[in-house]
């Protein structure tokens, strides 16, 4: 209860009160099956300029069902400096509309090369990481091939901890 000698109109709510959400959002599963994957495959590499004796190269393959997952990783403050390189598959290579969105830390990159191999195409962003957790997202957003309306989306979320030196 408060102690003002004004009376309130509004009920005071308790911190204690939980309200369940009415309903969970939906499993994003792929409608459409793995071969046809809007990205067969991510690539983060440590870049080439930075010569390390070690470095990063990690593929990231579609999830069989989700077209959502994510990944988690510990980098060493070395290895600050990143290629992320998205491919698309050979249905958005042919023509089908699509729009690609590559963040860091909610901050979007620009687009830095365009490799061709094949039917295969791969696009290439460089970002530099924060010490502590980067938050790399990859999303691939393309117009349904079949239906009239609609979208199919993937996503790839890779949260990376760069440690201190």
């Amino acid at each position: 209860m408060s102690s003002s000698p004004y009376p309130t109109s509004q009920p005071l709510v308790s911190s204690y009160t939980f309200t369940a959400p009415a309903a969970l959002p939906p499993t994003p599963l792929r409608s459409y099956p793995l071969a046809d994957a809007l990205i067969p495959k991510i690539t983060i590499a440590t870049h080439p300029n930075l010569n390390l004796p070690k470095p990063l190269k990690l593929a990231i393959s579609p999830h069989p069902t989700l077209s959502q997952q994510s990944r988690t990783m510990t980098l060493p403050s070395s290895h600050y400096f990143l290629q992320i390189s998205p491919t698309i598959s050979k249905g958005l290579s042919f023509g089908r509309p699509y729009k690609m969105f590559v963040t860091v830390n909610n901050i979007r990159l620009t687009q830095r090369d365009t490799l061709q191999d094949g039917f295969l195409r791969t696009h290439v962003y460089e970002t530099s990481l924060a010490q502590g957790v980067n938050r790399i997202e990859i999303e691939v957003v393309a117009s349904k091939e079949q239906a009239k309306e609609g979208l199919d989306v993937e996503k790839v979320t890779v949260f990376a901890n760069l440690q201190r030196s």
